[in-house]
């Protein structure tokens, strides 16, 4: 439901956030079990299936109008 409703939020020019930056077990989790007790966050490596998704959303451009 995530992409349906992020999705959503772009076509009524809203932002958003991730909440859930942990390495939690959650499968909204962001990092890999055990990666933040550690002291590298780089590279994709470290990512769960949620935070390469989240990843890949941010690093879309959107198409708001900045004038």
């Amino acid at each position: 439901m995530s992409p349906k409703y992020v999705d959503l939020m772009a076509r009524k020019k809203i932002s958003w956030a991730n909440w859930n930056f942990s390495d939690d077990f959650r499968s909204g989790a962001v990092f890999k079990s055990g990666t933040c007790s550690g002291s590298s966050f780089s590279g994709t490596g470290v990512l769960e299936p949620a935070g390469g998704w989240v990843r890949d959303r941010v690093r879309t451009p959107d198409d708001f109008p900045t004038s």
